[in-house]
């Protein structure tokens, strides 16, 4: 008797769920949710992983911790952040997102740390900053 292909997908599906919980657990921050999420560009701006890889930014894309932000001359970028705060970001701006946790409850690990290189970032303040002001951090060059 031949299996289904429903069972056959289910069995491929089952033999992989532990290398990869292995994965996670060896590697969590590949486990990691995005520290924010773009929610506007206009112009041109670009993420830059802590690899290095750099790509375009698109409304909609994560931003993860260890990204940098990059806005051009002529752009305008706007990020969700996880703990529902709101960075508008002017044109000229650098910005790496350090790190950014929040797990959705003050459960005393929520923290907020954000580079700023060049340029100027506005922050309408989210959860992390209402609730927990000495967890979040904005370094400045000077």
């Amino acid at each position: 008797m031949m299996a289904s292909p429903s069972r056959t997908r289910l069995a491929a599906a089952s033999a992989l769920a532990l290398p990869i919980a292995v994965l996670l657990a060896a590697f969590p921050s590949l486990a990691q949710a995005a520290a924010g999420t773009i929610q506007f560009v206009a112009g041109s701006a670009r993420v830059v992983s802590p690899a290095g890889t750099e790509r375009s930014a698109v409304r909609g894309m994560n931003v993860d911790e260890g990204d940098t932000v990059i806005t051009g001359s002529d752009s305008r970028l706007q990020m969700r952040m996880i703990d529902r705060a709101v960075l508008a970001l002017r044109p000229d701006t650098r910005v790496q997102v350090q790190t950014y946790q929040f797990s959705g409850t003050e459960d005393g690990n929520e923290r907020g740390v954000l580079q700023l290189a060049t340029g100027m970032l506005r922050s309408l303040t989210g959860l992390i900053g209402r609730t927990r002001k000495d967890r979040l951090l904005v370094v400045t060059p000077t």
